[in-house]
Order: C-alpha cells, then structure tokens, then sequence
C-alpha cells in the first residue's frame, strides 16, 4: 500500500437559492431594481412594446413584453432559456451582444410569495403558452430536486384571474385590460410576469402610480435605456462620449 497517496472524494456542488436572493436583494439599490432588470431582458428579447402594473392590492406588479418569449426547446450554451432563467449563474446570453448576461437581476422576483410566468414564442409557432407557477420561490425552489411544472395554457386570461382572486378597484380594471383579447391580439409573442408579495418595505411608495411623477416612472425614465440621464457628463459618470452619442 502507498501510504504517500492521498485520499480522495467526490464533493457535489450545490446551490442555496435562499442564500443567493438574500443576497441579491441586500445589494440591490433600489426597491424598483427588479423592474429595471426586466425591462433589460425585454430588450435583449427585442420587444416593441414593454407594459408595466403595479398591483397595489397584493404588493406585486404584471410586466409583460412582446418580445421573442422564453424557449422551452432552443439550447443556448448547453441550456434553454426558461431552464436559464430558473437557475443562477446559467444564460444563454453572450456578454457584449445584450444589457444583460449573469442571469441574476431578474431573480429578484423570486423575493416574493408568489411568481408566475406566462410566455409564448411566436418564432416556434406555438398554439399555446406556457405558464409556470410558484408559491414561494426562495424555498420552492431550494427544494426543487428535479424540474418545474410547465403547463400548457389555453386560457391565461383565466390563470390570471384565479392568480388575482377577489380583486379590488385597483386591480379589476388590469384584468379587464388583460383579458382574452388582449391575449390573442397584442400576446402572440412575449413574456408576461407575475408577481405578488413582493419582499419591498413600504411598497407603496415606490410602485403607486397615482401621481403625476411617481417614483416607478422617475426611475424608469432616469435608469433604463428609455433614458439614462448620467450619460449627459461622462467625465463626472463614466460614460464614454461615443456611448452618449450613440444614445442621442
């Protein structure tokens, strides 16, 4: 026997999704980060059209794009992109070709009690959607050993109606929006993303829409690339001034 020879074992590697979104939303800066990292995925999905509701009555927010939707069946990278976009650390994005490509900003949905996920890719000539729903994420998802259920939707109008039971003034006219011919005409192609109980101190404050300058619209305006005023002195921000041109 060589007693010089060291012995040796196989470690599993594991990932602690409570962990990893408590993280994330220690190191967030702002209450409206998630919407920012969204809206960041809609362009990458090349949307046209990016709608947003606050839904005061369960402390959550709708956001739907009309974008490329999230494959279930294209590989990327060794994975599709709703399997990326249930893991941490996996994308199908490539740094350099899209805003966003460590697959993190948007895992701060899963702070919530509630997400669901209602997608639909035009491209695969899909004649349904797919939804996925989760009751508490951060521990649903630490327990997941195998997969997710991915559902075949006929009918999300209805799936958001029962996610959104006994609504109130607030949140009926969203359903009335969001209904069966909003589905068939304006949702051929996108996401659409559910959230409710959102992990966010004094929600309110941040997601109310009520005024004429809410603070989601100011934030919206001043952070995403609807218009990113920092770029205006690129000394001061980093910016490079080609980067401010190109913006113009």
């Amino acid at each position: 026997m060589n007693q010089n020879k060291l012995s040796s074992h196989k470690i599993k590697c594991r990932i602690n999704y409570r962990h990893t979104l408590s993280e994330l939303a220690v190191n967030r800066k702002d209450p409206c980060e998630v919407i920012r990292e969204l809206i960041s995925n809609s362009y990458d999905a090349q949307a046209s059209n990016i709608k947003i509701f606050p839904l005061l009555q369960y402390f959550g927010f709708i956001f739907f794009d009309d974008g490329t939707g999230i494959s279930s069946v294209k590989e990327v990278n060794g994975i599709t992109p709703i399997d990326a976009f249930f893991s941490i650390g996996m994308s199908t994005k490539t740094l350099g070709s899209t805003i966003g490509y460590k697959c993190q900003g948007s895992k701060l949905c899963f702070a919530s009690q509630k997400f669901a996920l209602i997608t639909r890719c035009g491209a695969e000539n899909e004649p349904h959607w797919r939804t996925v729903i989760i009751d508490n994420p951060r521990d649903t998802l630490d327990a997941e050993k195998d997969y997710l259920e991915i559902v075949e939707d006929r009918q999300p109008w209805n799936t958001l109606k029962k996610l959104l039971s006994q609504p109130d003034t607030r949140t009926l006219p969203i359903l009335k929006h969001l209904d069966e011919d909003f589905f068939n005409t304006q949702f051929q192609s996108g996401t659409l993303i559910l959230v409710k109980g959102l992990e966010v101190e004094d929600f309110s404050n941040y997601y109310a829409t009520s005024q004429e300058c809410s603070y989601l619209k100011t934030y919206i305006k001043f952070f995403t690339r609807h218009g990113d005023v920092r770029i205006l002195n690129s000394e001061k921000t980093g910016f490079q001034s080609t980067v401010a041109h190109d913006f113009k």
